[in-house]
């Protein structure tokens, strides 16, 4: 059993978490709880490490209320079990998290599961060792003109030049960059890819739910004839694809230009 590692399981279907607790059986288990109510309770005397927790809850509390709980005065990543698709305000909820988040859609698979906990587990890592460098520990110099992508076949250098736009791939990233024939496929959320990029660069902007581009490359916005609603289109430097700008994020994107 790894002692050092614990996992909350917030799920109200019996079998569903009875599973679970067999799957994770060499961590220790808190819970499983079928109601958020429980699960606070019991995070009380026990925090856990992370939380796999079902969204939709039976009683007042939804996995997300017990997520947000949770990280008040801490940081316990989440890995939320859902069959929930399209829906805009979850979606926006759960991306506005200040904590990490990652997603395994139902039925469980294991090795999707397995991969999402390790990736819990180095988000929480290198969260723990951002605290350490705030607190006195001499801080590196890290180059802000390109970043380190980790990818299944190695690690690539990417100049932040190069870099054109991003895109959602379920639990992983898809970066596209100049000089690249296929993506590079990074094993983070979209979002949590952002926030470490916003470290680096300003100029990479979400432009709908499933994208963000370096504004930089922009090189034409077009309204969209083919939409109803005021959505426009994004042609982009270094690339064919173009982009849909939504109307939740055109005002943050064109405020960063002059307009004449």
């Amino acid at each position: 059993m790894t002692e050092s590692k614990s996992l909350m399981i917030l799920e109200d279907k019996r079998y569903l978490a009875e599973d679970l607790v067999d799957r994770l059986s060499e961590y220790t288990i808190i819970g499983p709880f079928a109601t958020g109510e429980e699960a606070l309770i019991a995070a009380e005397e026990h925090l856990p490490t992370v939380g796999i927790f079902d969204i939709e809850l039976k009683g007042v509390l939804s996995g997300i209320d017990v997520a947000e709980k949770l990280n008040e005065n801490a940081t316990v990543p989440i890995i939320y079990l859902t069959k929930i698709q399209d829906d805009q305000a979850i979606y926006d909820r759960i991306a506005a998290a200040n904590f990490p988040v990652f997603f395994v859609s139902k039925p469980v698979s294991n090795n999707e599961l397995k991969i999402n906990l390790n990736n819990a587990f180095k988000a929480l890592s290198e969260q723990q060792v951002e605290k350490v460098d705030s607190v006195g520990k001499p801080v590196v110099d890290v180059l802000h003109d390109r970043v380190l992508l980790r990818h299944n076949t190695g690690v690539h250098s990417v100049g932040m030049d190069d870099l054109i736009y991003v895109e959602s791939d379920g639990d992983t990233t898809r970066v596209f960059c100049r000089g690249e024939e296929y993506p590079i496929v990074v094993g983070t959320h979209l979002k949590d890819f952002l926030d470490q990029l916003a470290a680096l660069s300003n100029n990479v902007l979400r432009v709908n739910r499933f994208n963000a581009v370096n504004i930089l490359k922009i090189v034409r916005i077009k309204d969209d004839l083919k939409s109803l609603s005021s959505r426009k289109i994004l042609y982009l430097k270094d690339t064919e694809e173009t982009l849909v700008l939504s109307q939740k994020y055109k005002r943050e994107l064109l405020a960063r230009f002059k307009m004449i």
